[in-house]
């Protein structure tokens, strides 16, 4: 205890606590003035964490000079007996004053050197040239920018991943709130965010979330950092759009999500022009990228200044069209897009990003056997004379080739370009696995799927893509987690839910089915009617399949309306109505004459169920054979040897039950949503035509190896695709 009291009376001689409580007190001060400037200057978050980190290694030094000195202030005697005089004087003082006789002289010289190091001027000196290399970086930072910043808020790196990529800088921009306060300004607003967000995705450097991820965040209550998580985002610019007589005013703010702090904000307030318009969304972009270091390459540059129309009603009906055609999963969404894109270009004919838009309408439409090849090649022809090589060139070349020609590899190279442009642009990307996947080259669609994923983890039609491949290739609980996840994410949509129980109906899991499709009982639509019927068939339940089949889906587009009879034919041959039947064949047989229908066999299989329907049982298996001779997996991955399996299963509805399973066997490795061990059990074909047949049984034991493999190792198994019968 001796020691102990003779300590703490020590350190009050030397006045210990006075310099302890001096520093912390002009510590916090530093620090208060610090954190100022680092908001002030937008600074990065680690220069308050550096001045904290200089100022807890000084304390220590701080008090052992303080203990040094023997409790004499700033410039007391020890500080003078040990800078003044000469040499000679300062050594006989030191060891005047602490010397210990029993040290040896070198030993004594090396510990008042060390200690004559303890003065309040090399102190002083040292918090000084501290806080001067602090300044220093905090003035490189915001000279050169991340190179000297590190981890920094301007730079974006925070705890939110970069979605496995390296390099782009990533930001999502959020509906933009309509502050006009009128519906009729909704369409502009939306329009705005729109080009916005092609403004930002003509920068390399920067990875953007699309507008199908950003879209729920409409009015949310969630924080920006719950936001930024949910997207895996570093940053989020958020705005407004007011319109009122002749004039626009735009406000935007760019927001570092991990501090929420404001990185940049600005407010344009100018007469409504085309051309204004335009200018402030090129500002907007370059202010976005300089806020975030992004470098520009002149042809971006280039790219950002060019002003695509100058006509505001050219302008209103490109939003419109877009809008219309943003999900490209609705027919009639799709024809009331070529109409607003149409009175676009006729606006203004030069406007190419509208041409290109309409020639991807056009070719969509072409792809579903309505629309006029004409037209189409007109729209393409515009967009390739007014933006040749461009990246909406590039797009609107590979959907005429993929849809308007099915020249698959074709459109694949053009979409290879568009993806070279943009590396980041989700559409671009998803395009890319959709050719990939129908050229059988089913792990490269996946890596496809699952990058535009990870840039676009909200994009519910992408992740929907995904779940589509894993359930072709029978790795069903990666499909099904996938599904789920969709599901999740948006609002009840019938064609995601209506797949999500089709291949829950192969995985053969009819109970997740039912839960999935109950809410879309009352739909119209094809794809509910569809997942409906295959349910209600699995359960045996033929009347339901029959009411299902009897909907009013999309009838005025032939493929639909064709493929819907010949389902529901066949739900009357299975109640023995077989006069019902045989009208319904004939009406098939009357659209067909008439109609265009795309696709490689489909015409043939649809021809063959007519005959089917009509009890031509021979011509049916003459039509089904000539279907299998002009349709191979080789040719579409994905059609190909989805017709192929119908038509099989029609050669066994017309009597050649051991020559269809003979040809299911040698297609059954083929990545398939048709055929699976689920369907074997649950489809009237598999189940009531050729179960129990001699060779049955192999099928279904190659199919369990094909699935077994599947789902362990999570490979496509190589296969004999000769000789179809």
């Amino acid at each position: 205890m001796g020691g102990f009291r003779k300590l703490i009376s020590e350190l009050h001689r030397r006045s210990i606590w006075q310099v302890l409580a001096i520093y912390l007190a002009g510590s916090w001060i530093a620090l208060q003035v610090v954190d100022t400037l680092a908001e002030t200057l937008n600074l990065p978050e680690w220069a308050p964490g550096l001045a904290f980190m200089l100022l807890l290694v000084g304390l220590p030094i701080v008090l052992a000079t303080a203990f040094v000195q023997e409790g004499r202030g700033f410039g007391g005697d020890a500080d003078l007996r040990m800078h003044s005089g000469t040499g000679r004087d300062r050594t006989p003082a030191g060891r005047a004053s602490g010397a210990d006789p029993n040290l040896e002289r070198g030993t004594q010289e090396a510990l008042d050197a060390t200690l004559s190091l303890f003065t309040w001027r090399n102190a002083v000196a040292g918090g000084v040239i501290a806080f001067a290399v602090w300044g220093i970086m905090a003035a490189g930072w915001m000279l050169f920018g991340p190179g000297l910043g590190g981890n920094s808020e301007n730079d974006g790196a925070s705890a939110r991943p970069q979605s496995g990529l390296e390099g782009p800088r990533s930001i999502a921009v959020l509906p933009f709130e309509n502050m006009s306060g009128t519906t009729d300004s909704e369409p502009f607003t939306i329009g705005i965010h729109d080009d916005i967000l092609t403004q930002l995705s003509k920068i390399a450097a920067l990875q953007v979330t699309s507008r199908t991820s950003v879209r729920d965040y409409r009015d949310s209550p969630k924080s920006i950092g719950e936001i930024a998580d949910e997207l895996g985002v570093e940053t989020i610019l958020e705005g407004g759009v007011q319109t009122a007589e002749n004039r626009v005013r735009i406000n935007v703010q760019l927001i570092d999500a991990s501090s929420d702090r404001h990185l940049w904000a600005e407010t344009y307030d100018r007469e409504l022009t085309a051309e204004n318009v335009f200018e402030i969304q090129t500002e907007i972009a370059r202010n976005v990228a300089d806020a975030l270091r992004a470098e520009l390459a002149p042809e971006e540059e280039a790219a950002l200044a060019s002003i695509p129309t100058t006509d505001l009603d050219a302008l209103a009906f490109y939003h419109r069209g877009r809008e219309l055609f943003a999900d490209r999963i609705d027919p009639a969404s799709a024809a009331g897009a070529e109409e607003a894109l149409g009175r676009a270009v006729t606006a203004d004919p030069d406007f190419a990003a509208a041409w290109a838009e309409l020639s991807k309408a056009r070719s969509w439409l072409l792809g579903l056997g309505t629309g006029d090849e004409a037209d189409l090649e007109e729209a393409l022809q515009r967009t390739q004379e007014l933006a040749p090589g461009s990246f909406e060139s590039e797009m609107a070349a590979g959907f005429f080739l993929y849809y308007g020609r099915r020249e698959l590899q074709a459109a694949l190279d053009r979409f290879d370009a568009a993806v070279r442009l943009r590396p980041t642009d989700t559409d671009a990307i998803e395009a890319r696995g959709l050719i990939l996947r129908r050229l059988g080259r089913w792990d490269e669609a996946v890596r496809a799927f699952e990058q535009a994923t990870a840039l676009d983890p909200r994009n519910v039609r992408v992740l929907e893509r995904l779940a589509e491949t894993f359930g072709m290739m029978r790795r069903y609980d990666e499909s099904l987690t996938r599904f789920a996840r969709a599901a999740e994410l948006d609002r009840p949509d019938v064609i995601l839910d209506a797949l999500y129980a089709d291949y829950a109906i192969a995985a053969g899991d009819t109970a997740l089915a039912a839960r999935v499709i109950r809410a879309h009982e009352l739909e119209v639509r094809p794809e509910a009617w569809m997942a409906n019927r295959n349910l209600a068939l699995a359960r045996k339940d033929y009347e339901a399949a029959l009411q299902a089949s009897s909907g009013r889906a999309l009838l005025e587009i032939p493929l639909y309306r064709a493929f819907g009879l010949a389902a529901r034919g066949r739900d009357h041959l299975a109640l023995g109505d077989e006069d019902r039947s045989r009208a319904i064949g004939d009406s098939l047989e009357m659209i067909l004459e008439g109609a265009s229908v795309p696709g490689l066999g489909f015409r043939e299989y649809l021809a063959g169920s007519a005959l089917l329907l009509q009890e031509r049982f021979e011509e049916a298996r003459s039509a089904a054979r000539e279907c299998l001779e002009i349709v191979t997996p080789e040719g579409d991955a994905v059609d190909g040897i989805r017709i192929a399996t119908r038509c099989l299963k029609l050669l066994a509805e017309a009597g050649a039950p051991d020559a269809a399973i003979d040809g299911l066997i040698r297609i059954a490795a083929y990545p398939n949503p048709e055929l699976s061990s689920g369907r074997l059990a649950h489809d009237p074909v598999f189940r009531d035509v050729l179960a129990g047949r001699a060779r049955f049984s192999e099928l279904e034991a190659r199919l369990e190896e094909v699935e077994r493999v599947a789902r362990d190792d999570g490979t496509v198994l190589r296969f004999e695709a000769q000789n179809l019968p």
